[in-house]
């Protein structure tokens, strides 16, 4: 509905940002996006001028998921089926803490017990 009345008075949208909660994403789907494993469809056509409406997903959001979730499983697999730990990063964080330094991953304690500060 808002998106016809925004083309209706010729205001231009093209892109919707929001974070990946379910809610939206069903809604993206609804409009014709389509956000399978296999699909490369991240937009949907505008109701009145049919010009492409891209989706982007809040960069910060999908990375606290994607932390979120490293943190609560433990561990991930790359393109290689090789792991990665969360003890990596538990690791790291440790080393920086005791010898002083910060590497350029700004890794610190309090990014690695994120289910604490809830």
């Amino acid at each position: 509905m808002c998106l016809k009345i925004l083309g209706k008075v010729e205001i231009t949208i093209t892109s919707l940002t929001f974070d990946g909660v379910s809610s939206n994403i069903s809604m993206a789907n609804h409009l014709g996006a389509d956000f399978s494993v296999n699909s490369t469809c991240t937009y949907f056509s505008h109701p009145v001028t049919k010009k492409p409406v891209n989706i982007i997903m809040d960069p910060p959001h999908m990375l606290k998921l994607i932390r979120n979730t490293f943190g609560l499983y433990k561990i991930m697999f790359d393109s290689n089926n090789k792991s990665i730990k969360w003890d990596y990063i538990d690791k790291l964080v440790a080393i920086q803490e005791k010898e002083g330094l910060h590497l350029a991953t700004k890794l610190t304690e309090r990014n690695i017990n994120w289910f604490q500060k809830k």
